[in-house]
């Protein structure tokens, strides 16, 4: 068993999430068509993504955690704001 820095786990740990949370943004990009309660199923299922990440690691803030509930929400900005979203967020 190798032990590894606090330093270095925390910088790992914050690799990963990132990682994972723009992954999931990538799969709600990839959805042809959503509904409103598909929309808040993609809420609830990254809720629940935040509580056992929370306890598997004392990372905060979550990386890149208002990226995706930013994404997830834009479903229900006007067309303008989606447009300043996207520009912002390239």
């Amino acid at each position: 068993r190798v032990r590894i820095p606090l330093p270095v786990s925390n910088i790992l740990w914050e690799h990963c999430i990132r990682l994972a949370n723009r992954t999931l943004v990538e799969g709600y990009a990839n959805v042809k068509k959503c509904s409103n309660e598909g929309r808040a199923l993609m809420q609830l299922d990254f809720q629940q993504f935040l509580m056992k990440l929370e306890k598997l690691t004392d990372i905060r803030p979550i990386p890149d955690k208002e990226f995706v509930e930013t994404y997830i929400k834009a479903y229900y900005l006007t067309e303008n704001d989606m447009e300043r979203w996207m520009k912002e967020h390239r």
